[in-house]
Formats: structure tokens, sequence, C-alpha cells
């Protein structure tokens, strides 16, 4: 919990200086703030793009997962060997390591694209 805290504060460090406005020298911010729009919405744009790939990765470690986990055969109770069923495959993989870790990395960039979605939002109604 300590690292996704250090991460979201990271986050709110590295914007600050862009939403941050000098009303001192405010036709210099005026002409900034395009610039900063700019920088936001590459990294609103990353964000995203990180989102796309974790989603690609996620669908091909499931489907990896899902092949392991269709070779796995058991013995009933009869001692009859027998092929895992679909329900049962499916469960081995949503508990594989793998697509768990790629759920979690997922959950971070959800709420790392709804972080910069905001300040893009914030900063559109500052107009």
């Amino acid at each position: 919990m300590e690292v996704q805290n250090a991460k979201k504060k990271s986050l709110y460090d590295e914007v600050l200086p862009y939403l941050t406005i000098d009303i001192n020298s405010l036709q210099e911010e005026l002409v900034k703030h395009a610039a900063n729009y700019a920088y936001l919405s590459q990294k609103f744009a990353q964000a995203k793009g990180r989102l796309a790939d974790l989603k690609t990765t996620l669908e091909y470690k499931k489907g990896v997962a899902l092949i392991e986990s269709k070779q796995l055969s058991f013995t009933d109770g009869l001692g009859k060997e027998s092929a895992i069923t679909d329900t049962l495959a499916k469960a081995c993989v949503d508990a594989n390591d793998d697509v768990v870790a790629v759920k979690r990395q997922m959950a971070e960039a959800e709420h790392e694209q709804a972080f910069w979605q905001s300040i893009m939002e914030a900063l559109y109604q500052r107009r």
C-alpha cells in the first residue's frame, strides 16, 4: 500500500508544476498553458497505451494458461483418467500467477489513466 501511495504522490508531484498558475505573470502563464496541455495530453496517451498493451498481454497470458490447463488430467474416484472440464480450466486460468499479476498491473494502469484523464478534464475546464 505504501508503494501505491508513493506512486500517487509522485504523480501529483509530477503534475503540480503544470497546474500551478502564477497570478503575477498571468500573460506568461497563458502562453505556457498550450505547452502544458500538450505535455499532459502525451502523459494521458501514454497511460492509455500502457493499458491497451496490458490488455493484450492479459489475453495472451490467459490463452497460454488455458492451453496449459486443458492439458491437465486427473484420476476420478473410479480410477479412470479424465480430462479437465472447461469450468475447471477457466478457474485455473483465473488463478494463474501470471494472469493475476497482469490483472494487478492493469488495475494500476487504469488508475493512472483515470488520474491523467481527470487532470486533462480539469485543465480543459480552466481554459
